[in-house]
């Protein structure tokens, strides 16, 4: 039995796009957990400073107590600094290679369906020279199918939604070229 289609929309990514999505993916997700963590860190190394300071330790332990509690304080800045660096490194490789990719996002009833339709580039010239496979048919096409359900979330920021599959994936969706009626089938589907 098919499912009733709501939307049909094709899209490409920006990288300020990108950056926007994987940022309000992070403030969920990701940063929560850096966070807390980096409390740990920088409780444990004032845990080794007062250590240090009580003057409990020998000479030679000192030092090695001084190196953990550097070492506790560059853990907790680590924590804090990786999920920037993770979004730069992904923005660059998405789109470092002078390829946009352009998908295909089809909302149904109970699942959300992303494919990859097809690639144009950047550079004129370098379109010239590479030989695309424009002989695209829907059943080349596999989409990745995402249901609808209580592990699914939607969250809105202010140019794209991002599609929360689970912890660990989600899908980028620009608003750029959405109609109101459009909005609305997009905030719907995560309630």
């Amino acid at each position: 039995m098919e499912e009733n289609i709501k939307l049909v929309k094709d899209f490409s990514h920006t990288p300020q796009i990108m950056r926007q999505g994987i940022k309000a993916y992070q403030k969920k997700f990701v940063y929560p957990k850096a966070i807390v963590k980096s409390i740990v860190f920088v409780i444990l190394a004032f845990a080794a400073a007062a250590v240090i300071l009580s003057g409990m330790l020998n000479e030679k332990i000192r030092i090695l107590g001084y190196l953990v509690f550097v070492g506790f304080l560059a853990l907790a800045f680590r924590e804090l600094f990786n999920p920037l660096k993770q979004r730069d490194n992904i923005v660059m490789s998405m789109n470092g290679n002078g390829i946009i990719p352009i998908y295909r996002l089809t909302v149904k009833d109970k699942t959300v369906e992303i494919s990859t339709v097809s690639e144009k580039y950047e550079d004129e010239e370098e379109a010239e020279t590479e030989e695309l496979d424009e002989e695209y048919s829907e059943e080349e096409i596999k989409p990745t199918i995402i249901p609808i359900d209580d592990g699914f979330s939607v969250i809105e920021a202010e140019a794209c939604f991002v599609l929360v599959c689970s912890d660990y994936a989600y899908y980028i969706i620009p608003k750029a070229d959405f109609t109101a009626d459009e909005l609305e089938i997009m905030l719907s589907i995560a309630k």
